[in-house]
């Protein structure tokens, strides 16, 4: 890649497969990557402007999707609870779709409930219970739309519906070729993609979600519980070009398609991983290895803008105006010691290191001496190794709100490469 030195503004031209209903690309949503916190004003007030977004100037009717959780109707007295705090001149809808409700996908009065609403939030959970609950299998055995994701899908493309949706709920928002729907970094590149349930191994769907979201496969509750091994492995299994994993407490939001948003205000962010240019090694249970992922993570403020031509998508990348570029405003000479638990294991103290991936790939960017560093797994048998390369990125740093005295960093094009090393090196 290019660097454009000392730029605010940095493009990035990524270019993938466009997808054949391009009516898609004028809708708004927002996907959050779990546990929003009860008080992230700014994200609800966001919420409250896509659900408002028509402008009428009475009342609004929020509906509430608890299909994802092992309890729905817990989980909609939660969310009612929660949004009525934030939301005035506001009609809250549960939608009574569950695994123990599936027939309400057609019952009419349900129907009749979702046309009406401005905006559809789904919680979270399984997403797998949201397939379950909102699609059919026709005589010949294909997936099809339920009559309610038909309604949803039919209002959202007239632009009389926004969408929201948080963990499960996000996850289930993507399309083909596949929805994640569980699995372990560490197991995941030591043995592979299944697409069927199998404990802590990567599992997915080989028909994708809802497809509402369909720039690449996608990922939540990401940084957490260092989930970028096994959303790299994904896509590299499915051939996708690239995936997008979101942060807890924080969203990535689309306006329109043609512009998208990162929104998180507790130092979470969006990270997009771009295989264009990668390469593997081994095979899907042995020895696998891949080299040169294109690694970018945008902040709060940071703006995505996507436009289709020949047939193809591209994607430029904005940092916040807040931020500058880091170059001599680096905190550090050397960058951290290599990290000993790069993706957050559960097997160390149920993720005593959370968040270790964007920690020490941020550092290295807030450090002038070296363009590398490395991390490996908390796991040993086999040790899997994580090189980090920026010498073709760039960094920006800036404060999270003008506000603020917390500062952020972003960076574009960090190259990532992953593979098993027969012992930590030190």
């Amino acid at each position: 890649m290019r660097k454009l030195i000392g730029s605010v503004l940095l493009f990035i031209t990524l270019f993938v497969l466009c997808f054949s209903n391009n009516h898609v690309l004028s809708q708004r949503a927002i996907f959050i990557g779990g546990n929003l916190h009860e008080d992230n004003t700014l994200m609800f007030n966001k919420l409250y402007q896509f659900l408002t977004i028509k402008g009428k100037s009475n009342n609004y009717n929020l509906g509430i999707v608890t299909a994802a959780s092992e309890d729905p109707l817990d989980s909609a007295n939660y969310y009612t609870d929660l949004f009525s705090s934030y939301f005035p001149n506001t009609s809250m809808y549960w939608i009574p779709i569950d695994e123990q409700h599936i027939g309400n996908n057609s019952n009419p009065e349900v129907l009749a409930k979702i046309d009406r609403m401005d905006l559809i939030f789904f919680g979270g959970g399984d997403q797998s219970r949201l397939i379950n609950c909102f699609f059919m299998t026709d005589k010949s055995g294909n997936r099809i739309d339920s009559p309610a994701l038909s309604l949803i899908r039919k209002n959202y493309l007239a632009k009389k519906l926004a969408i929201a949706g948080t963990s499960a709920g996000t996850a289930i928002q993507c399309g083909k070729p596949a929805m994640i729907t569980g699995g372990v970094s560490y197991e995941a590149i030591i043995n592979g993609a299944f697409n069927y349930s199998n404990g802590d191994n990567l599992s997915f769907d080989n028909k994708g979600g809802f497809g509402f979201f369909p720039i690449g496969v996608l990922d939540t509750h990401f940084s957490e519980r260092g989930r970028q091994g096994r959303i790299i492995r994904l896509a590299s299994f499915v051939n996708e070009r690239y995936a997008f994993g979101i942060d807890e407490n924080t969203a990535l939001i689309q306006n329109d398609f043609t512009s998208y948003e990162v929104m998180g205000t507790t130092g979470g962010g969006v990270f997009i991983f771009d295989l264009l240019k990668s390469s593997t090694t081994g095979t899907n249970n042995k020895n696998w290895g891949i080299k040169n992922v294109s690694v970018t993570y945008l902040t709060n403020g940071d703006r995505m803008s996507v436009s289709i031509r020949n047939g193809k998508t591209e994607l430029s990348i904005e940092p916040s105006k807040l931020k500058r570029n880091i170059r001599g405003l680096e905190d550090h000479k050397e960058p951290l010691p290599y990290s000993h638990d790069i993706f957050s294991s559960p097997e160390n103290n149920d993720r005593e290191n959370p968040r270790e991936f964007p920690k020490i790939a941020c550092d290295l960017f807030n450090s002038y001496a070296s363009n590398t560093t490395k991390g490996f797994t908390f796991e040993t048998s086999p040790v899997v190794e994580v090189l980090f390369d920026k010498s073709e990125g760039i960094g920006f740093k800036g404060l999270l709100m003008s506000s603020s005295s917390t500062t952020l960093i972003s960076f574009v094009g960090m190259k990532v490469s992953i593979g098993i090393n027969a012992t930590r090196g030190f």
